[in-house]
């Protein structure tokens, strides 16, 4: 009698586990906007960062890439790694 009380409990558990209504996400979030400013004018250093839009990578990456150039390239500077992550000017420690 026990057993089929034991048995009746863990049915009972079961059937109300699979009564939850869960909900999902019905689409794909929208992609991350992303401006990627180069460091000179488009060149051969660049042809991956192309490459990856051209081919709808980024996209599928759920990113929204833009890839700017400088306005007046005379006045771009080559910058570090390091200041790309930060967007820090490569002098703007000397300065303060």
């Amino acid at each position: 009698m026990t057993r089929l009380v034991a048995v009746a409990l863990v049915l009972a558990a079961l059937v109300l586990a699979a009564c939850g209504e869960r909900t999902e996400p019905t689409g794909a979030p929208a992609p991350q906007r992303l401006t990627v400013l180069l460091d000179w004018l488009p060149n051969a250093d660049h042809a991956p960062i192309y490459a990856a839009q051209a081919s709808g990578a980024f996209r599928r990456a759920g990113l929204d890439v833009r890839i700017q150039t400088p306005s007046d390239a005379s006045t771009a500077t080559p910058r570090s790694p390091v200041t790309m992550e930060t967007g820090d000017s490569p002098c703007s420690s000397a300065a303060a």
